[in-house]
């Protein structure tokens, strides 16, 4: 509520859609950075790339105009990351399907600490995930 519904609203309202886009999803990044000083994860490659995925989340609010779907995405996103498949692979961390997992993949692609955002699967699933934004919302808008 708070990066969409007040930030990214009042930046649209003050600017326009490109910059509201582009500084609620870096004001995002920043403040992952500070809730989630991850050992491993430098910052100044955090930031951009938790920024790709607030981007996505604020394109996802001013495609379908409610709340509803960029909550849901972040929630997923969480879950499955660190609940069901545990991707960032937190030691001694079981999942909630009784998983223990550990990161086999190098650094570039399969993030760090924080989680995949930071590496090249995250912006594959962003990529994959926008897309699917755009289908969805193509779709409603050819049937109203």
């Amino acid at each position: 509520m708070i990066f969409r519904g007040f930030l990214f609203t009042g930046l649209k309202e003050a600017w326009d859609s490109t910059g509201a886009l582009l500084v609620s999803g870096i004001i995002f990044g920043g403040m992952h950075v500070l809730a989630n000083a991850a050992a491993g994860t430098n910052w100044t490659q955090l930031i951009p790339m938790v920024a790709l995925v607030g981007i996505m989340l604020a394109w996802a609010y001013m495609c379908t105009g409610n709340l509803w779907l960029p909550t849901g995405l972040h929630f997923a996103w969480n879950f499955f990351q660190d609940d069901v498949f545990n991707l960032n692979a937190k030691a001694g961390s079981e999942t909630l399907v009784g998983f223990q997992t550990t990161l086999n993949a190098p650094g570039w692609f399969a993030g760090s600490s924080f989680g995949i955002e930071v590496g090249a699967a995250g912006v594959l699933a962003v990529l994959i995930t926008l897309l699917g934004i755009w289908l969805y919302t193509r779709d409603q808008k050819a049937a109203a």
